[in-house]
């Protein structure tokens, strides 16, 4: 596996545009036009320009739209500077600063710049047992740096934003498409105190819902049906999120509904980092019983039950049982 992805990428930087065609057929299929001849890339040296454009190669090769091709970019610049380091924190190393002791691979692979995008990209065929973006549920709905930590799992999640404009020029000029825009059929961009508040509650993606857990601190001890377990619940998410930005919420999802804001009334009006609400009776707000944090596009990020975990849900208006129960959302305004 590791000797064909080396390969394959390798030819396809190389190969003249026409045979590049013929070779790269999988990446033609995304929409992408298959990569030039290797050269400059903007302001980056020839290693990182060299490494960009392996990525680029990898990704097409393996299918994935070019949204994740600039997920790919953000992540390796922020993590290795878009270079093959054989260093870094704890034992992590490569271009995207993987780590052998939770599985990513052993240190010669993962000093393979073609083994490392192969197994953050994941997916069929994966290098890797490991989640790689195309193993995370609705990817593509996410804010790009949110879809970058559901893989990398950063103790900085909002770092990677300050390279989506140079990853996007970059992108499009590995691609020759001048004015490529990777967002047009993703939500836009979130930046500021919601991309924080995302980012933040992305962090905790997989941690166990108990009852009563959650605190401005992270995940605490759960209270009666949660007594012994350490997670969050719904509101303890969100205030958690919030706490991180400055904002104190209230500790239950009916208090929270109380805090001064914007009113949303539908669920097309929600943008992210609203709280989403839903109540028994959504005539009723003495009935709201779940609180969630809307990523914008028809998602949210929260904590739905017992049994379950910190999880993204998408298509929120076509599910019967969350659109039938939405009361409304919630802006909060700084």
């Amino acid at each position: 596996m590791l000797g064909k992805l080396a390969a394959t990428a390798a030819l396809l930087v190389s190969l003249p545009l026409g045979l590049a065609t013929a070779v790269g057929a999988q990446g033609a299929a995304t929409g992408c036009r298959p990569l030039t001849s290797s050269g400059p890339v903007g302001s980056l040296d020839a290693q990182q320009a060299g490494n960009a454009r392996l990525i680029v190669a990898v990704g097409q090769q393996r299918g994935v739209p070019e949204r994740g091709l600039l997920v790919a970019l953000m992540t390796a610049m922020q993590e290795s500077t878009l270079r093959n380091l054989d260093y870094g924190d704890r034992d992590s190393l490569g271009l995207f600063q993987q780590r052998p002791s939770v599985g990513w691979g052993s240190p010669a692979q993962l000093l393979d710049p073609a083994y490392a995008a192969a197994a953050f990209f994941g997916g069929p065929g994966s290098p890797t047992g490991n989640l790689g973006l195309l193993d995370v549920a609705s990817w593509e709905q996410m804010p790009l740096t949110l879809a970058a930590q559901a893989v990398q799992r950063s103790a900085f999640p909002d770092a990677y934003a300050r390279w989506e404009a140079p990853a996007r020029a970059w992108l499009a000029e590995i691609l020759d498409r001048p004015g490529l825009d990777t967002g047009t059929c993703s939500p836009t961009t979130t930046t500021g105190t919601a991309a924080v508040v995302i980012a933040e509650a992305a962090r905790w993606l997989g941690t166990p819902y108990v009852w009563g857990g959650g605190n401005a601190d992270g995940p605490t001890e759960g209270i009666g049906q949660g007594a012994g377990a350490v997670g969050f619940d719904c509101s303890g998410l969100t205030l958690y999120a919030y706490a991180q930005v400055g904002v104190t919420l209230p500790r239950t999802s009916r208090e929270q509904w109380g805090v001064p804001g914007l009113r949303i009334r539908s669920l097309a009006d929600l943008q992210p980092g609203d709280l989403v609400f839903f109540a028994t009776n959504p005539a009723d707000p003495a009935t709201i019983h779940h609180v969630a944090i809307s990523l914008g596009s028809d998602a949210m990020i929260h904590a739905p039950t017992t049994g379950e975990a910190v999880q993204i849900t998408t298509a929120i208006s076509e599910n019967a049982y969350w659109a039938g129960q939405f009361i409304g959302g919630l802006r909060i305004m700084r």
